[in-house]
């Protein structure tokens, strides 16, 4: 259960997550934000807390001078974390269905399924975890309010699923690429 919320803005791409572990009966305050920086690419995770064991030490491929954000997160990035996983026993574990990462990079911000296929809201913000609906819902409407910064847009975004969604909880984590 989480929430990690992504917005692009200005050539970046902020992120957001909440601190919460949780399961069916009980919740903890997590140590470690479920976003970070890997070189050049800002990884937000959802689901299992073995994504982040695993992630977080992996030292991502650099992208060529060349090649744009989509290709290079197809080609090197995704097949970097197919064969960590892999290699960590880990890349069965899952079912193949929901997001399991969000990812920024050059200004783009992408899903990356568990079945590793990469998507692109053209809305320019996306949310994955249990409180990913409420979440999209005020991305929506803030994202009508002009005056509001986009660090604003997220933690408001991460507030209404604490308030709205079971396992999302603060304290929130803010990071751009």
């Amino acid at each position: 259960m989480t929430c990690i919320v992504g917005v692009e803005y200005n050539n970046k791409v902020y992120m957001g997550s909440d601190s919460c572990g949780s399961n069916d009966f009980a919740k903890i305050s997590i140590d470690a934000p479920k976003i970070f920086l890997s070189g050049e690419v800002l990884i937000g995770y959802a689901g299992s807390f073995r994504i982040h064991d695993i992630l977080q030490f992996t030292k991502l491929p650099k992208r060529p001078k060349n090649m744009d954000a989509k290709e290079y997160l197809v080609t090197s990035v995704i097949k970097k974390i197919r064969k960590v996983f892999q290699e960590n026993g880990f890349e069965n574990q899952h079912d193949g269905s929901g997001d399991m990462c969000l990812v920024g990079c050059r200004g783009k911000l992408y899903y990356i399924s568990a079945d590793f296929s990469l998507v692109r809201n053209p809305a320019k913000y996306a949310s994955i975890g249990s409180g990913s609906s409420v979440a999209m819902g005020s991305l929506y409407t803030t994202g009508y309010l002009p005056a509001t910064k986009v660090e604003e847009r997220i933690t408001i975004a991460l507030r209404a699923a604490s308030e709205h969604a079971r396992g999302v909880a603060a304290p929130y984590h803010i990071l751009s690429v």
